[in-house]
């Protein structure tokens, strides 16, 4: 990792960062990565020990550690490496790297070497490589005495060779001044890289404390949110703010963290959990560099960069053709040859240029270059200041940002959470694997056809795993039922995960082309077993988790459960100087602060009121209808009756949210079929952005008068607007609360064990959670007036009634129960 300090005038970077440089990128699927990987270490391991050339290389030393310094326009540049083989020859020294390949044994040769690109390296990069050693072991590198005579030795092994000629050597004697030159000529372009992004910083520092306020004014308690976050970073801390809908929580977090983080050169990295949160940041960001520019009259553009990141099937050009999602540069035209059209094209430049990049930008560049738009994301990260994706790039183990290093990307930088009470259930997922049984078969059946002369071994690997899940089951004590409690061994795991990982090398050596295909079930089956096998071990670390064999699906399962997923967000967040997490429905602080890992003695608790007028908020509890799982098919007909007679009181759009997909298709059941599609829109269990962009731009028609019906926690009531009148109502139907099952009864019991608040952390805040959400879609701005209705007996009950925001009410909630809903919204609505 390259890492420059301009106070102490010395860079450091490591020989592979000096001739990478510059150098070609080649993108491969995870499968071929790692397969790659672990064939070259095995290789890598037997050369060295080799007992057939030990007595060949006198003195034999592997993995030396070489350090050279040298001096560049006043500044040190200390180069450091570790050689694969060091001995003594006759009347000097032989450096030797070992470079594993995968080529066909009547290409293997010198020449053919010399013009492939092998393993996203040139042949120019492994011969600089071992040149740059020569030089640092004939300085006195790696315990030598300086003077001697050194010479190179790349030795290349062939990994598909089959027994036939396996190794190809190329001992270079290189002219020593010339590679000098080279070095130095390669560490000034990195210096220079390196001292362009310092002034930058430095010129963006300089101009941070005149960063505008996105807005042209505060909303009431605006500026003093972004006051506590600005002072919180200042002191190193953590801070949870909780602040109804509306507050203009994104535009003050976000100017307080740049004032914060940019003139000491930290990276912000704002984390949301829809993609709809990511546009409202990037709206924000225009709003305050559009104010910059009309402020500086035509002075010096604000030099800020940030990117957004989109997950990688939404920005897959090769799926929108109508492809599979497979990055692999021998099956995707937009990964071939990435490097050099990257550079053909200028985009590096281009891109550097822009203060934002959006998705739109690096889907319409790469397209027009024929290259991955992902990838092109992912070059800009180290060149921005502010970095804005999904939970995943942070939390998720199997999804974060993989080809930086936590320490090189996260470290000194400051996490925003957006909307964070969707991060818990996130969390509990992420350390939650499982081992499908459908993927076993779909294994079986893909070593069937493709398997070639490995087909025994591979089916005996199935009949391995089958067995030692099996075993787990019964370990359980073999009862018939939904969900069975099962004993995982880690040591069973680690074993399969490690065959998986050596069949997939097996497969790699039968050939390229099976071991890296979109269609890989070997791959999947060894994900879910490496997965699992971390489950045992973040138990032993004291990490609630529980393993059960799952029956509910059409496919059986074997899960780990994650109850509890504080320990490893924690660990997760403990990289970042500062973590800011906010959120409207993030009460009781004290809770989320418990179940998202947030340090107590040094994390401050922050709660600002709305800043909206209460008067044009209407709240309503209609108490007489039954909203428990067990008594809800009695008045399940009378919601969409009570909906009606609510839109009676004023035409416009209302929105329904009801607890689960389950309740809403009961629900609805009772709905005259011929008004579906007309004025009654309803949520599908599965709808991607494009529908609900396509449904809310029917909701804002002019005149428009319907009812959309979803689900609490959907896509429609969390992360979406509903301003300017595009809906005067919201009626949530039943808290949301988390369906009763064997998983969350364990957590309750954990939840009582440790903070003896079981029922309210397992069950109860959860659930209101996402009532809470849904009802926050209605007052965005101060001009926006509506109403609230909450319908269920357990609304009116003290337990639920007391987490409702206070501002809905006077002296107290039950303010909020009346008579005849109905009547009081048309009484609002008359005074309106």
């Amino acid at each position: 990792m390259i890492r420059f300090d301009p106070e102490k005038r010395l860079l450091e970077l490591g020989v592979g960062d000096l001739v990478r440089h510059g150098g070609p990128v080649a993108i491969r699927a995870a499968p071929y990565q790692r397969s790659r990987l672990e064939a070259g270490v095995a290789e890598h391991r037997a050369w060295q020990c080799d007992p057939e050339t030990a007595g060949e290389r006198d003195g034999f030393r592997a993995e030396v550690a070489v350090r050279h310094e040298l001096e560049l326009d006043g500044y040190r540049v200390r180069l450091e490496g570790r050689i694969d083989g060091l001995h003594r020859s006759g009347d000097g020294w032989v450096v030797e790297e070992v470079k594993t390949v995968v080529v066909p044994p009547e290409r293997f040769d010198g020449e053919a070497l010399r013009d492939a690109v092998l393993s996203g390296a040139s042949y120019a990069e492994y011969r600089l490589q071992v040149e740059t050693y020569v030089l640092m072991v004939a300085a006195g590198g790696g315990g030598t005495p300086s003077g001697e005579r050194v010479r190179g030795r790349l030795v290349f092994r062939n990994l598909a060779a089959h027994g036939e000629a396996r190794e190809e050597i190329v001992d270079l004697e290189p002219d020593l001044g010339a590679v000098a030159s080279e070095v130095r000529a390669r560490a000034r372009a990195i210096l220079e890289e390196c001292l362009e992004r310092e002034a930058r910083r430095q010129r963006l520092g300089a101009l941070a404390g005149d960063i505008p306020f996105p807005h042209p004014s505060y909303r009431p308690h605006q500026d003093e949110l972004a006051a506590t976050v600005e002072e919180t970073l200042e002191r190193g801390e953590h801070l949870l703010i909780s602040a109804p809908a509306g507050s203009g929580k994104t535009a003050a977090v976000l100017h307080a963290a740049l004032r914060h983080a940019l003139p000491r050169g930290k990276r912000i990295f704002w984390a949301t959990a829809k993609t709809t949160q990511q546009r409202v940041v990037t709206a924000t960001l225009d709003l305050l560099l559009r104010r910059w520019s009309e402020g500086s009259a035509g002075e010096e553009r604000l030099p800020l960069r940030a990117v957004v990141l989109r997950a990688r099937e939404k920005l897959c050009l090769t799926l929108r053709e109508g492809g599979v999602v497979f990055c692999h540069d021998e099956y995707c035209r937009f990964a071939a040859d990435y490097s050099r059209k990257v550079e053909a094209h200028g985009i590096a430049t281009r891109l550097r240029e822009l203060p934002v990049v959006t998705p739109d930008v690096v889907l319409e560049t790469g397209e027009a270059a024929v290259v991955c738009p992902y990838e092109l994301a992912l070059d800009v990260v180290p060149e921005c200041d502010l970095v804005v994706g999904d939970y995943n790039y942070v939390f998720d183990p199997a999804s974060a940002l993989r080809r930086f290093a936590p320490e090189e990307l996260f470290a000194d930088a400051v996490l925003v959470i957006d909307e964070a009470h969707n991060l818990l259930s996130r969390g509990r997922e992420y350390w939650s694997p499982s081992v499908e049984a459908s993927s076993l078969v779909a294994f079986r059946e893909w070593a069937a056809t493709h398997a070639g002369s490995l087909l025994e071994r591979l089916l005996a690997f199935a009949d391995r795993c089958e067995e030692v899940l099996s075993d787990a089951a019964d370990a359980g004590g073999g009862e018939e039922s939904e969900t069975l409690p099962v004993e995982l061994d880690a040591r069973d795991l680690v074993e399969l995960e490690r065959e998986a990982g050596a069949l997939r090398t097996a497969m790699l050596l039968e050939g390229p082309a099976i071991a890296a295909s979109p269609d890989d079930p070997l791959e999947r089956l060894g994900n879910e077993l490496r997965r699992l096998s971390e489950s045992p071990r973040l138990a032993e670390d004291g990490v609630p988790i529980v393993a059960f064999l799952d029956r509910r699906r059409a496919s059986e399962r074997i899960r780990a459960v994650c109850l509890d997923p504080s320990r490893p967000l924690a660990d997760r967040m403990a990289r970042f100087s500062s973590v800011v997490a906010m959120s409207a429905t993030i009460e009781p602080l004290e809770f989320f602060e418990d179940v998202l890992g947030f340090p107590r003695q040094r994390t401050r608790r922050v709660r600002f009121p709305s800043p909206f007028p209460r008067e044009n908020r209407g709240v309503f509890i209609e108490p007489r209808i039954a909203t428990t799982f067990r008594r809800r098919a009695r008045d399940s007909a009378r919601i969409p009756e009570l909906v009606d007679a609510i839109r009676a009181g004023r035409p416009g759009n209302y929105l329904v949210f009801l607890s689960s997909h389950e309740y809403l298709r009961e629900v609805v059941a009772h709905i005259d079929p011929a008004r579906i599609g007309r004025d009654i829109i309803v949520q599908r269990r599965v709808t991607d952005e494009d529908e609900r962009d396509r449904v809310l731009e029917t909701l804002r028609e002019p005149g428009s008068a319907r009812v959309l019906y979803g689900v609490q926690g959907g896509i429609f009531s969390e992360g979406v607007d509903y301003p300017g009148g595009m809906a005067i109502g919201v009626i949530v139907v039943g808290p949301g609360l988390p369906r009763f099952c064997v998983e969350e009864e364990l957590a309750r019991e954990h939840f009582e064990e440790v903070y003896e608040q079981g029922f309210e952390y397992a069950y109860l805040y959860p659930g209101m959670h996402r009532v809470l959400q849904a009802a926050g879609r209605l007052i965005r701005t101060p001009d926006d007036v509506g109403v609230i209705v909450l319908v269920g007996e357990r609304f009116a009950d003290s337990r639920y009634a007391r987490l409702l925001p206070e501002d809905w009410y006077g002296a107290s909630w039950r303010e909020l129960v009346v008579d005849d809903v109905p009547a009081a919204v048309r009484r609002f609505w008359s005074t309106r």
